[in-house]
């Protein structure tokens, strides 16, 4: 009798002691936090669960965040974060304002690449609107990212003019200056006399496909680049080099009108003599 007794008071020792821990690791649990979703957030989300689940998980992070201590490093990058976030919205709000892509566009870059985009509409069973919609997209990118460097020029442009305001050059660096200045003044001259005789014809461009034609349409199969791409290049290449042509003819002429050989032959009469030597040996 005294055993059973002895046995029933040991159970009810153990039961006390496990119902305290289980106290314990309620009260050593972490507090939830409720997190829910307004009838404005359903309905942003379409009422898709994925959806829903993702803003629960974000909005947890949020409330999770009010809860950290950053260290004054953390903190210092994370403002850092934070205003390069505030920069590139600002950047493609301001380019965005100036991108319009027209349907011709669209339908000029799918017919120059028609075979292949037919081929990718086959491959992943994609209809002609899904390919125009990912050409659309992909020249708008294009585009934005193309005016966000425009915009950050500027920007940039008129905070280096109010630098400049600031300085104060020496008489050495104001010479400097002036002479690059000058140089700058003498290329666009050249440059804008060059391009008024410089003529490359669809002709030109065409025989200079030709002669090359198994070279770059090798490069058109590596690079899956066009043959009106390649041959918009080839126009650029002989514009550039026939211009510099044009500049090089242009200063041989201004050499012959102010007679600049008879001219430095006086500041320099030993040259005159070569020049004669040369002229007793033909």
């Amino acid at each position: 009798m005294k055993k059973k007794i002895v046995l029933v008071a040991l159970i009810a020792t153990l039961l006390v002691g496990c119902q305290s821990k289980e106290k314990e690791k309620e009260v050593k649990a972490p507090t939830q936090t409720l997190v829910e979703l307004t009838k404005e957030e359903l309905k942003g989300v379409n009422n898709n669960p994925d959806l829903a689940a993702a803003l629960l998980v974000r909005k947890a992070i949020i409330d999770e965040m009010g809860t950290d201590k950053y260290t004054e490093a953390e903190k210092k990058q994370l403002a850092e974060i934070v205003e390069n976030a505030k920069i590139n919205y600002f950047l493609n709000v301001e380019a965005a304002k100036t991108v319009k892509i027209t349907d011709d566009e669209v339908q000029q870059i799918f017919d120059e690449n028609k075979a292949k985009l037919e081929e990718e509409m086959k491959t992943k069973k994609l209809t002609k609107a899904d390919i125009l919609n990912g050409l659309k997209q992909q020249l708008y990118i294009q585009r934005v990212q193309g005016e966000i460097v425009k915009i950050q020029n500027t920007l940039l442009r008129k905070a280096v003019e109010e630098e400049m305001k600031k300085v104060n050059y020496t008489e050495t660096e104001k010479k400097q200056l002036e002479n690059a200045i000058e140089n700058t003044k003498i290329d666009y001259f050249l440059n804008v006399e060059a391009a008024k005789r410089t003529v490359v014809t669809d002709g030109e461009v065409e025989k200079l496909y030709n002669a090359n034609k198994s070279k770059i349409e090798k490069e058109m199969k590596e690079k899956k680049i066009t043959k009106n791409q390649v041959l918009a290049n080839l126009k650029q290449q002989l514009y550039l080099q026939k211009r510099q042509q044009e500049i090089a003819a242009f200063q041989e002429m201004l050499v012959k009108k102010y007679n600049l050989n008879a001219r430095i032959q006086e500041y320099f009469p030993e040259l005159k003599n070569k020049s004669q030597n040369k002229e007793e040996t033909k």
